[in-house]
């Protein structure tokens, strides 16, 4: 079953795999999703404690202890990142989404979408400053705030809705020491948003080349039965 939410259109949770390999989005077009793991639904469970949506099912106490430590890390973001927990909103689990045209310099030629799903984005509108947290509750290693290119698409898609000064990105891990967040300034944020049309259109084009590797290869729809991947593997 394809994910309902974000269809075939490419997504920011893909956009470092999507950057690797440009022919992977379209090779992985009308495949199923791959199956969830115990380690997946457990993430699921963890992120749905957090922030204070429905849980598929009822928690170990693992789970709860890791929630609540990403709750506790939330508030210590925000109080150093604003200065203050007065006057913030707290939008969680928003799928955002961003049209444009498919040829930058031809408009006429149709259009392209793409979009990104946040867990947390704090905004505090006086200040017209904002800040995603991103929980990080399984044992793959992350890469850092500054170089994370899926909170840069999601800074990006966040900016296109509410036009915030500022934007953070942070990541939180239970029971892990804080990176500190990575600030995009406006003019940041108007080149995130350009280089993630600028990655989907290369993704989208016809002649896009497939690059097998680890982390491209690793959650790849198409990846039993690529043949550059099976050629890499060989």
């Amino acid at each position: 079953m394809i994910d309902p939410l974000r269809g075939e259109w490419s997504s920011a949770s893909n956009a470092l795999a999507d950057r690797l390999c440009r022919g992977r989005h379209q090779a992985q077009i009308n495949l199923p999703e791959l199956p969830r793991n115990e380690l997946g639904e457990a993430g699921t469970v963890i992120h749905a404690l957090w922030t204070g949506t429905e849980p598929p099912r009822d928690p170990c106490a693992d789970e709860m202890e890791k929630a609540q430590a990403l709750s506790e890390q939330e508030v210590r973001v925000a109080e150093e990142f604003f200065l203050t927990g007065d006057g913030l909103v707290r939008i969680v689990e928003r799928r955002l989404w961003h049209e444009f045209p498919a040829m930058s310099d031809d408009p006429e030629r149709g259009t392209l979408k793409t979009s990104g799903q946040f867990d947390v984005a704090l905004v505090h509108p006086e200040s017209r400053r904002a800040i995603i947290c991103d929980g990080k509750s399984g044992w793959l290693p992350v890469t850092p705030n500054p170089s994370n290119l899926q909170l840069r698409r999601l800074a990006g898609l966040l900016w296109l809705q509410i036009h915030s000064a500022e934007i953070g990105v942070c990541i939180l891990k239970p029971f892990s020491k804080r990176e500190p967040p990575c600030v995009y300034t406006v003019p940041d944020l108007r080149r995130a948003v350009s280089e993630m049309e600028e990655d989907v259109r290369r993704s989208h084009a016809p002649d896009a080349p497939r690059t097998a590797g680890e982390e491209q290869c690793r959650y790849c729809r198409a990846r039993e039965g690529c043949p550059t991947r099976l050629a890499w593997l060989a």
